[in-house]
């Protein structure tokens, strides 16, 4: 099931869109569940009060928040969310590279586009799910995907790992155990008792490393040569 937030300013256009993209999910072998919203703001209003999409198909010329705006807060709330834009106005492509969407889709070939589009969100899903972290303690037992995982930091015999919706889970095991059980190229460690998904990594200033979504950790200074290193290695490869 594909969850998808439309927001457009025009209701029969949304509406449009919506109706699509349904349909295109469906013929790419998903439903999809999807809320339509007419301001930037009531979208922002509903992700604070914890709904979920997977995806965020966009206009772009909107009263009050425009859509580049929009979806650079959406990336607070969710960095990893594929947005999607959908425009009449093909100049503001290249503007639209600053918050890295999915897809740039002008709306004169919509519906052409868009099923391609749709079926790569599919695809793209299945292949973030397929890898996760078996979390269980006293209380729960939790399937994490990798792609929702923050840093894992170590504080006696637990380790607690930060999730990009800002929640955590508490494991006892050991960092190394954990690590032994994610994709070695996906991580780093910042120090002895941090790890870090190096796709959430920002930037690297003096000795901290900045996470999406605002987050700052300390690297340790014998780490920091390697770890820039891995970083760099990781952004050339994957983007």
């Amino acid at each position: 099931m594909i969850r998808a937030a439309i927001c457009d300013d025009n209701l029969k256009m949304g509406e449009e869109i919506q109706l699509c993209f349904r349909d295109c999910c469906r013929a790419a072998g998903s439903d999809c569940r999807s809320a339509l919203f007419q301001d930037g703001g009531q979208l922002l209003y509903e992700l604070q009060d914890g709904a979920y999409f997977d995806v965020f198909l966009l206009d772009i010329e909107m009263p009050r928040m425009n859509g580049l705006d929009l979806a650079a807060k959406l990336k607070d709330f969710r960095p990893d969310a594929l947005i999607i834009f959908i425009s009449s106005y093909d100049r503001y492509v290249y503007q639209s590279f600053q918050v890295q969407p999915f897809r740039f889709i002008p709306r004169r070939r919509m519906e052409e586009m868009l099923s391609q589009a749709a079926a790569d969100v599919v695809r793209a899903l299945a292949e973030r799910e397929q890898t996760y972290l078996i979390a269980e303690n006293q209380r729960i037992l939790e399937k994490i995907p990798v792609r929702r995982i923050l840093y894992i930091w170590q504080k006696g015999k637990y380790a607690n790992v930060v999730k990009t919706d800002g929640t955590s889970t508490k494991i006892r095991k050991t960092l190394k155990e954990i690590c032994d059980e994610l994709p070695p190229d996906e991580f780093v460690w910042a120090d002895r008792g941090h790890v870090v998904r190096i796709a959430q990594i920002e930037r690297i200033e003096d000795s901290h490393i900045c996470l999406k979504g605002g987050v700052k950790l300390d690297a340790s200074l014998n780490r920091l040569a390697g770890l820039k290193q891995q970083v760099r290695a990781y952004w050339l490869v994957r983007g």
